[in-house]
């Protein structure tokens, strides 16, 4: 069983048909399962939109929607380290590196580390 935070494309999920995943609801705070087919039609369709003025990323800036600061910023870390489980928050964090670094390939990549992963622990 898989968490995944709707308000972005969760990368990962590709090679995971027929798993079953809890999607967390941005601004809602509500658990709704699903099939992964049934998911990557709806992670799509609200993918990156600020929902509530929910801090989610723009991509391919990876710049907060809400407050233009690079995401995570404060409020968007917040929001996931109560939200995820500390394995769940690294492991997507991770997969946001992943994406990231194919979004913006010009950089350290510790850089990214730091952004997107350092904050985890």
């Amino acid at each position: 069983m898989f968490i995944v935070d709707t308000s972005s494309v969760f990368t990962t999920l590709d090679g995971l048909m027929g798993v079953r995943v809890l999607l967390l609801v941005p601004g809602e705070g509500e658990m709704v399962g699903a099939n992964v087919g049934e998911l990557s039609v709806r992670a799509t369709a609200g993918a990156g939109r600020a929902v509530n003025g929910e801090h989610v990323e723009e991509r391919p800036s990876w710049r907060c929607r809400t407050c233009g600061e690079p995401w995570p910023c404060g409020p968007a870390r917040e929001r996931l380290a109560t939200a995820l489980s500390p394995i769940m928050l690294r492991t997507q964090m991770w997969a946001r590196l992943e994406a990231a670094a194919l979004d913006m390939p010009r950089g350290p990549v510790s850089e990214l580390f730091e952004r997107f992963l350092r904050w985890t622990s």
